[in-house]
């Protein structure tokens, strides 16, 4: 194991928010997210305006993919890509999609003050000088994704459900994912898998205007405590 010599007397230092240490370190689990967040932390820290950073851009940081291929390898891009959505699900970054022409692409910020003041500019319609660089753009503020839905009615992301829920956001239309999160919370029933359900039964019998109509209770029961209930976690 490489050691450490220790810090220098004139290394520069890095303003970090303490609510990374109050509230946010206790929530991370994966050392990949805990090596990225920190990592944005100092490019935000270290810049003049609010970053907005794109998944090519994170690419192209050759330190930042160093450090993190040593806990994984086998990096792809599908991977980085997962990591950035789980931590706009947590609330660590903001997600604005840029339309230039016929070309979306995703951008991130830190969620600081300054962020979120980006996010509120885009909201009102005055663009960020960011946007602009390569040409005429139009911004919008993305819908509450699958993934922020989840964290904010059944619990912390796990890597293992990040493919389902991307792959469920690309089948059904987004209302009617909020819709069925917004049933399985009336209905006492938090689980991934009923949720599931909801959107695969409208998809199978199709689904009318209006509340779900099928018995609360009985869906309940039959989505999360069936034979393997007592384990299910999403």
């Amino acid at each position: 194991m490489k050691g450490f010599t220790g810090f220098s007397a004139d290394a520069g230092e890095v303003a970090v928010p303490a609510e990374f240490f109050s509230e946010l370190l206790s929530l991370i689990e994966d050392p990949i997210e805990l090596k990225l967040t920190l990592y944005l932390l100092r490019a935000q820290a270290r810049s003049e305006s609010p970053l907005v950073l794109s998944l090519d851009d994170l690419q192209m940081e050759r330190d930042l993919l160093r450090v993190l291929a040593i806990e994984m390898p086998q990096l792809s891009t599908k991977m980085l890509e997962n990591m950035l959505e789980q931590m706009t699900a947590r609330g660590t970054l903001l997600q604005v999609i840029v339309t230039q022409r016929d070309d979306a692409q995703h951008r991130y910020l830190v969620n600081t003050a300054a962020g979120r003041q980006v996010a509120a500019d885009i909201r009102a319609g005055r663009l960020p000088e960011e946007a602009m660089a390569a040409g005429p753009a139009a911004l919008r503020m993305e819908r509450p994704n699958i993934f922020v839905l989840y964290e904010q009615n059944i619990g912390m992301l796990q890597p293992l459900i990040v493919e389902e829920l991307k792959d469920a956001e690309k089948t059904y239309p987004m209302e009617w994912i909020e819709e069925a999160f917004q049933i399985s919370v009336e209905r006492n029933a938090r689980h991934w898998r009923y949720v599931r359900a909801v959107l695969e039964r409208w998809a199978r019998e199709g689904k009318t205007d209006g509340a779900d109509q099928e018995d609360s209770e009985s869906t309940r029961r039959r989505y999360v405590e069936g034979k393997y209930g007592h384990i299910v976690k999403h």
